[in-house]
């Protein structure tokens, strides 16, 4: 069967050794990106892995321009969190400072020593941040100012496949479409881009076949994309490529394809190459990657959680053409023909529409925002009107028993005051200890009747004597 459905077997332990020897390995855009979101030593080890193999590496012309895209990006994003990180330090040690000024106004407790003794550790955790942000790359359009770029440049110099002509890039973008309405990987994932970045990865995808029939050598991709349009997963359990993608891969070029998570390519990179690789290393890539996806989950989650709520401020009217506009892609004259209507009448819907999910942003964010949020995934369910009025019933009882900032402040104080006061796993244990010793030796209600009676008797007694 393996003659047959090849796709479905995982390459055998010769395959692979095969595939380690004689692959080009390729590297996509966020590994390179990611180098800018690791330890230097972990970065270090990457980079001299990369270094020490550079005869077989090669990089598709869509993965340096994204690269050079978003390199600074990237950076902006790493300094950000340490100017966060550094500002939730400056207003914690603020609330501690007051939390002990009122324990020593409430309770004459001297706190002096110990607030000092606070101010100096979060002042060696400032000047840590600071030291990262000092050492941090800064913006610059120089490799000279950034240690990663330079390697980067190094590493690939003469290893950059040919950018596409326009034409080309044009067809793509014809044949991505259908591609991706009939869910062919790899890319469909990003189909709610915007514009032609949305075509990015099979650009990509098109470029590494171009290179494998060239070469006629296998192909190892090393990815931090875990989406579902490049790996085969099934029932919670990632396998590895898509099926779809080794088959087009050996039906256009005609060699072997795989593909490997960096961790992962870190580890067999070990074993396969006998590179020098820490397990420290591959553990901080995985985090990296983990926390990455996370991320981009809550992102996703919380678009889907907005543009529903906007959705629920349209009309009926207005939420059915903005689905057949803006998801649908029907044109405003074709909508109009549907309905029997005007051109500018079905406009006039569609603008009202968008003015409306366009505000709702504003409003959350606090800045301006484009009509292209309506190119967002199209939330999982639209809510019907009866909903909607659900949902703003919900909201107005939700509103009505929100409890006050005072509220909010007095149960904080109590869940504070809880938290001192509980009783430590130890102490837990010796009650528990006692209570058991207690219910050990507790007569049993047939004892304690038993006792009751004797008590009376004696009491008869004690007064027939007179005592």
């Amino acid at each position: 069967m393996r003659d047959l459905f090849g796709s479905y077997y995982r390459p055998t332990e010769p395959e692979f050794k095969g595939l380690w020897s004689e692959a080009t390995f390729v590297v996509d855009t966020n590994v390179l990106l990611n180098l800018y979101r690791y330890s230097e030593g972990t970065r270090n080890q990457l980079l001299n892995l990369l270094q020490e193999n550079r005869d077989k590496l090669w990089l598709p012309h869509q993965v340096a321009r994204e690269y050079m895209r978003g390199r600074l990006g990237e950076i902006h994003n790493q300094r950000q969190k340490l100017q966060d990180m550094r500002e939730y330090l400056h207003e914690t040690v603020e609330q501690v400072e007051s939390k002990l000024d009122t324990l020593h106004r409430d309770s004459g407790i001297e706190a002096e020593d110990l607030l000092q003794e606070v101010r100096e550790s979060f002042q060696r955790l400032l000047s840590y941040i600071g030291d990262l942000e000092e050492s941090s790359v800064h913006f610059s359009n120089s490799p000279e100012d950034d240690e990663i770029w330079a390697a980067i440049d190094g590493i690939f110099a003469g290893k950059i496949g040919d950018q596409y002509p326009s034409e080309r890039e044009q067809e793509i973008f014809e044949e991505g479409k259908k591609r991706y309405d009939a869910k062919v990987p790899p890319g469909y994932k990003d189909a709610q881009n915007h514009g032609t970045e949305q075509y990015g990865d099979l650009i990509i995808w098109l470029q590494i076949i171009d290179k494998a029939k060239v070469e006629q050598k296998p192909i190892i991709f090393i990815t931090d994309d875990t989406k579902e349009d490049w790996w085969w997963k099934s029932h919670g359990h990632t396998l590895g490529p898509r099926r779809e993608l080794l088959e087009e891969m050996g039906r256009e070029a005609n060699v072997p394809f795989y593909m490997y998570t960096p961790e992962r390519f870190l580890k067999y990179a070990r074993i396969s190459l006998g590179q020098d690789v820490s397990d420290e290393t591959i553990a901080e890539v995985q985090k990296a990657r983990e926390r990455e996806e996370a991320e981009a989950e809550a992102r996703r989650s919380q678009m889907q959680e907005d543009l529903l709520a906007a959705w629920s401020a349209l009309t009926g009217e207005e939420q059915d053409y903005a689905r057949r506009h803006f998801y649908a892609g029907r044109s405003a004259e074709e909508i109009a023909e549907d309905e029997n209507l005007s051109v500018q009448e079905v406009d006039n819907v569609l603008l009202r529409a968008s003015s409306k999910i366009r505000q709702h942003f504003e409003e959350r964010e606090g800045r301006p925002r484009s009509s292209q949020v309506l190119l967002q995934p199209e939330p999982a369910e639209i809510p019907s009107p009866e909903q909607i009025r659900r949902l703003r019933e919900i909201q107005r009882n939700a509103h009505k028993h929100m409890p006050s900032e005072r509220e909010m402040q007095q149960l904080r104080e109590i869940q504070e005051n809880a938290r001192k006061y509980m009783p430590s796993e130890r102490e837990i244990r010796r009650l528990r200890e006692i209570q058991g010793n207690v219910h050990k030796h507790m007569p049993s209600e047939r004892e304690m009747q038993q006792l009751r009676e004797m008590q009376r008797l004696i009491e008869q007694q004690r007064k027939g004597l007179g005592i």
